[in-house]
């Protein structure tokens, strides 16, 4: 009882109205230029994804705690990204009043393909089938984000990463609106301490601009079958989490 009162105590800014954003999404997402973005808004704090789950009350606490360690402003989000399935989003979090969820998903066939270019530059642990591994991944993790969404689909936003660049003016715009921001969400963004870090999302130069830069199509590793196959559950999974969520940016408009 006393640990879970100390850092009340020793932090009163804890007790502030907020709520917690999560932006839950998968590797080579582009969640890295997203949660800069949100996190160099005054509203919101936190930029990096802090690798851990989310089981019970507390550890939500835990994560507003920490995050005003590294600013004691007064905001109005305090934001996480989860993309791994080991770190656990549990039922009593996907569903508190108080958290609200953007889900963020990339086409099959971009994500693999920058998975295996991390693989083949010694960014990831080397597998003895790098395809494979990225395959499993991005189909595990599209199941869970969908699991997900249908647990939270109320609180949630779904923005299909290709509008993020694509039309960034319509999807900031309509992002800020669902969060209830003062002011609207930037098309540039502050650099952090751990901008462009290993360990801390997405470390390539591009990160380092400060603005959005579209990397689309850069290269692709696939065969036409790997490629449809990758595409049938990037759609699947569009199509779905556009159903769930409350809001869905998809691209082409951006339509809700």
């Amino acid at each position: 009882m006393i640990k879970k009162v100390l850092p009340i105590v020793r932090h009163p800014s804890l007790l502030w109205s907020y709520r917690h954003l999560f932006l839950v999404s998968h590797m080579r997402s582009r969640s890295t230029l997203l949660s800069h973005i949100l996190g160099s808004s005054q509203n919101i704090a936190g930029y990096f994804e802090q690798h851990r789950s989310y089981k019970r009350y507390h550890d939500l606490l835990r994560l507003r705690r920490d995050l005003l360690k590294l600013s004691s402003r007064r905001c109005q989000y305090y934001l996480d990204k989860v993309l791994h399935d080991r770190l656990e989003l549990a039922d009593c979090v996907l569903e508190h009043r108080k958290c609200k969820f953007i889900f963020l998903l990339r086409s099959g066939t971009e994500t693999i393909n920058s998975i295996l270019r991390m693989i083949a530059d010694g960014h990831f642990e080397r597998r003895d089938d790098p395809l494979k591994y990225a395959r499993s991944y991005y189909l595990q993790r599209c199941k869970r984000l969908v699991y997900y969404a249908e647990r939270c689909g109320q609180s949630a936003m779904f923005v299909d990463s290709d509008s993020l660049v694509s039309q960034p003016k319509v999807v900031l715009q309509k992002l800020s609106k669902w969060l209830g921001l003062a002011s609207p969400l930037s098309e540039t963004y502050d650099l952090f301490e751990h901008t462009g870090k290993v360990g801390f999302g997405d470390f390539s130069e591009n990160i380092s601009v400060g603005r959005i830069v579209d990397t689309s199509g850069s290269e692709n590793f696939l065969s036409h079958e790997e490629q449809a196959a990758s595409n049938k559950v990037f759609l699947a999974t569009r199509s779905a989490l556009s159903k769930l969520c409350h809001v869905s940016l998809l691209g082409k408009g951006c339509g809700e």
